[in-house]
């Protein structure tokens, strides 16, 4: 799951410790087959309330209350960990009842979230789920956002979206509807060239290869996005500069 720590603690630090994200069982199927908020219960939302930041062995741990909302009564939620790339791992020792805070199974006090070592752009992504996967809500933050603005209410923002950090997700909204845009790629004296058709609601979502498209296991990287409103660019690396922790 990469140099990641991400702590599920009690009131009292009852849960505190390294990286329990790894010691969860596997996912359901179905949880792990639908993933993500086209998937989730219409009526259930999760919502993660950042409570304050900290430096811990030289990186940032972000601790985060998690609040679920329309969770029908007598039901319990069991919480899920995505990290970039990788499958939904189950977080041990906390559960959502249906007054909607993570509660610790050890003290039944409230539980906080600590995504430790967190890299730009990385997204912190969780789901809850009943152990039927019948309801499912999820949320996702980037504590470090790599993102640029453009003209207009143009922006694009990226997303790592493999384990090696050899690929990310670059996404784009404000554009016109249907808008044609002409991408690129650049490091070095390399460039790789795309074109993107925006939604009608004038976004995009796009995937790029930056390590497989380049030959080379890490390095630097500028994409920009031209289209009838102007050009915006991101700055970015891939390999073990995208992987490095705030």
């Amino acid at each position: 799951m990469g140099a990641q720590r991400s702590i599920a603690t009690g009131a009292a630090g009852a849960l505190a410790g390294w990286a329990i994200l790894l010691l969860g069982g596997c996912a359901g199927p179905t949880l792990t087959a639908k993933w993500g908020s086209d998937y989730a219960t219409n009526e259930v939302r999760l919502d993660l309330e950042e409570l304050r930041r900290e430096r811990v062995e030289g990186k940032a741990d972000v601790v985060f209350h998690l609040k679920a909302q329309g969770v029908p009564r007598g039901a319990r939620l069991l919480l899920w960990h995505k990290s970039r790339g990788g499958r939904p791992v189950r977080v041990p020792g906390v559960y959502i009842p249906d007054d909607g805070r993570l509660i610790s199974v050890k003290d039944r006090q409230e539980a906080e979230l600590h995504a430790w070592g967190l890299a730009r752009g990385e997204a912190y992504d969780l789901g809850a789920a009943d152990e039927d996967a019948m309801i499912r809500a999820f949320v996702k933050v980037t504590p470090f956002p790599l993102e640029a603005k453009g003209p207009g209410r143009v922006r694009v923002w990226a997303e790592i979206s493999s384990a090696r950090g050899d690929a990310w997700v670059v996404n784009g909204e404000g554009f016109r509807p249907a808008e044609e845009i002409s991408t690129v790629l650049a490091s070095g004296e390399e460039d790789h060239l795309d074109e993107v058709i925006a939604s009608p609601a004038g976004t995009f979502s796009r995937v790029v290869f930056p390590a497989a498209w380049f030959h080379r296991p890490d390095g630097q990287a500028v994409w920009k996005a031209t289209g009838k409103s102007g050009t915006v660019g991101l700055a970015f690396g891939w390999g073990a500069s995208a992987l490095r922790a705030e």
